[in-house]
């Protein structure tokens, strides 16, 4: 049998010079990894660094992860010249096969294959955060890194659609690769007792993360705590430039804010050791490690709500609104002195946790670096005095999948997805980490999403039933699909931006099982931070659709009697008119006895519809808290705001017409006077 063939990759490798940062610390744990493999010898890797300094260079070159590779020393800065013209005349004389670019940009005039990541687009979608100059080259080199590489890796959903929007990538084209957490800056959590009222921020001070709104947040509290303290671990590099330690001083906190341009790896674990809150309120971030980092070692964490922070930490965080400095405060002090909150958070870490692997993600990043040098016909044979290796299988990539029951199944959970991939795995990830004991079948109907998420599906989770919809058909349509193509007696109808916590499923269905009289049953639907939804009502018209309105409203506002009527109302068991269809339970003959659901209605009020209907025959509806299930609301309206808003007229409409002919013509001219009429 032939050796096998040896593969020269080139890899810039500026950032693991001096300091490392985020994507010094990114590479070096692929490079670890790659060097561990059992197949390492059949690679050979090109590091190519800047000659800033022969005391530099010395030191690097000491470092494990150098001594496993080759490193080329080439002249220069380490800077744009350095990437674009030095670097490819000194990779020339190495014969590569491939290239790993792995901060953002790449050098076009390279002729090999390359592979760059891209982490995030901030230069991009908020240019006032940049010096023009500094933004118009890195827009300029990373539009075309992207589009002269054979394939590009960034590290979240988010990410990758702001990616294709910005660059005018074809998403397909973007490969997730989530990152992981250095496990050797998160010592074992220790007690409780042993944690100061210490509040930490680790990471450089950019302008997206707020640090002036940590201090003035932290200023609030500080009186109730003598003791509290803030430590700002990064180094400024703001535009236009902010002094946040001049901000603490002109608020009177003194010593009482530290602030450190680098910390070791050593000095942020003892930090993560003593910390009782991790600050990180960032607007917009591609992944965001060292929440991770901080969640691993036993410290709560609070971050901004952004739609990549929902991604990345899910459960396991405080969310508080973007620039609301007073929720901030409220938040740090619930996370110091509320014991309760801190173990809710803590509780949920580890099943966050558990989705992020950096030897996952060195497996996926080398295989896509390997993909384009073959791909490409672009790998070398060595000459006969190169080091060889016997072939050795390469690792498959883990994943955790929900595994399909024996028998026949009972249950059919039929989940319908809409350009929400992120929110769609997460659920997945619900019901694999603890998936029903009640034997069941898993469908998902796709309404044609343009983010890949068909494809998401058929890659990570072969054992869910997949129908990939050609065109948007609406959500009453999804879910007849999902319906028909099940076997079981009941059906779940469920929303992708839901979580379902361990054993809920089960309890729903005892409890339906338990009524014959019912029909549906729906469970206690409460966001993130446990806060219930009034996810059930009368039946919809004039009047009680104001209340609904006028109470979730208040709800949102936290006014705090009708957040106290709510959390009553939710915690009582009773027959409502109807529950909401983010998660509804009913029984396929009842189901099927109507027709399903009616697809007039495209998004919005088809589950007060279909339970109008289920009633109508003398069936009951049931709404009960034995069950609690995590709903993300509002992800879909966020995400397309004004076609939510049309869908949602036209459901209304086409609502009263069938339910309350006489007041149809006056909700139309109230709309059209309001200018909300849909055309």
């Amino acid at each position: 049998m032939p050796e096998p063939a040896l593969l020269r990759i080139g890899v810039d490798a500026r950032e693991l010079v001096g300091a490392p940062t985020g994507v010094g610390r990114y590479l070096g744990e692929l490079l670890r990894r790659w060097a561990q493999r059992p197949d390492a010898p059949c690679r050979r890797f090109f590091l190519y660094v800047p000659a800033r300094s022969r005391g530099e260079a010395e030191a690097f070159s000491r470092d494990p992860v150098a001594s496993a590779c080759e490193i080329r020393e080439v002249q220069g800065s380490g800077g744009t010249w350095w990437e674009q013209v030095q670097l490819p005349s000194a990779a020339a004389r190495d014969r590569l096969a491939v290239f790993f670019a792995p901060a953002y940009t790449a050098p076009l005039r390279l002729r090999v294959p390359t592979v760059v990541a891209i982490h995030d687009v901030s230069y991009m979608a908020h240019p006032e955060w940049f010096p023009w100059r500094t933004g118009l080259r890195r827009r300029w080199l990373t539009r075309w890194s992207a589009a002269r590489s054979v394939a590009v890796l960034t590290c979240s959903g988010f990410s990758r659609q702001e990616i294709a929007f910005h660059t005018g990538l074809p998403p397909g084209r973007i490969e997730v690769t989530r990152y992981g957490f250095a496990s050797t800056n998160a010592p074992a959590p220790g007690p409780e007792s042993l944690r100061e009222s210490l509040v930490l921020y680790a990471g450089s001070i950019f302008n997206r993360r707020h640090v002036p709104d940590l201090i003035r947040a932290f200023a609030k509290l500080a009186g109730g705590h003598p003791a509290a303290r803030l430590v700002v671990a990064g180094e400024n590099r703001t535009y236009p430039r902010e002094d946040p330690a001049g901000l603490a001083a002109s608020l009177g906190l003194g010593d009482r804010v530290e602030f450190r341009a680098y910390v070791s790896d050593r000095e942020l674990g003892e930090l993560y050791a003593r910390a009782r809150v991790f600050a990180f309120l960032s607007e917009y971030e591609g992944f965001g490690m060292t929440p991770l980092e901080a969640l691993s070692a036993g410290v709560p964490i609070l971050v901004y709500d952004t739609p990549v922070a929902r991604e990345v930490y899910g459960a396991a965080a405080a969310f508080a609104p973007i620039g609301d400095v007073e929720a901030v405060a409220v938040a740090l002090e619930r996370l110091i002195a509320d014991d309760r909150e801190r173990t809710r958070i803590l509780d949920r870490a580890p099943a966050v946790l558990a989705r992020y692997s950096w030897d996952e993600t060195a497996e996926v990043t080398l295989a896509a670096i390997e993909r384009a040098a073959r791909e490409t016909g672009h790998k070398e044979r060595g000459t006969g005095n190169e080091e060889r290796a016997p072939s050795t299988p390469s690792r498959a990539r883990s994943t955790q999948l929900p595994a399909p029951s024996t028998g026949n199944p009972v249950l059919s959970i039929v989940i319908m997805s809409y350009n929400a991939r992120a929110d769609l795995e997460r659920c997945l990830q619900s019901l694999a980490d603890a998936p029903p004991e009640t034997p069941h079948e898993i469908v998902v109907v796709d309404n044609a999403s343009p983010d890949l998420s068909a494809e998401a599906v058929r890659d990570r989770w072969p054992a869910v039933r997949l129908i990939a919809l050609d065109r948007n058909r609406g959500f009453a349509a999804a879910c007849n699909a999902g319906i028909r193509a099940g076997g079981a007696e009941l059906v779940l109808l469920l929303n992708s931006d839901t979580i379902v916590p361990p054993g809920a499923l089960d309890r729903l269905v005892a409890r339906l099982r338990a009524e014959p009289a019912a029909a549906v049953a729906g469970p206690r639907l409460v966001d993130e931070a446990g806060r219930p939804e009034l996810s059930f009502g009368s039946m919809i018209g004039p009047v009680a659709e104001l209340r609904q309105k006028t109470l979730t409203r208040l709800v949102a506002r936290r006014t705090a009697p009708i957040v106290r009527y709510v959390e009553r109302a939710t915690s009582r068991e009773g027959f409502p008119d109807w529950v909401s269809g983010a998660c509804l339970l009913v029984r396929r003959a009842d189901a099927e006895a109507v027709g399903l659901l009616d697809e007039r209605f495209f998004l919005y009020t088809e589950d007060v519809d279909f339970c109008a209907a289920l009633r109508a025959r003398g069936r009951r509806v049931l709404f009960t808290p034995v069950a609690q299930v995590v709903h993300l609301r509002g992800r879909s309206r966020q995400a397309a705001p004004g076609a939510s808003e049309t869908a949602y007229r036209l459901s209304q409409l086409a609502f009263y017409a069938k339910h309350h002919p006489r007041w149809a013509p006056w909700l139309r001219l109230y709309l059209r006077v309001r200018g909300r009429l849909p055309r």
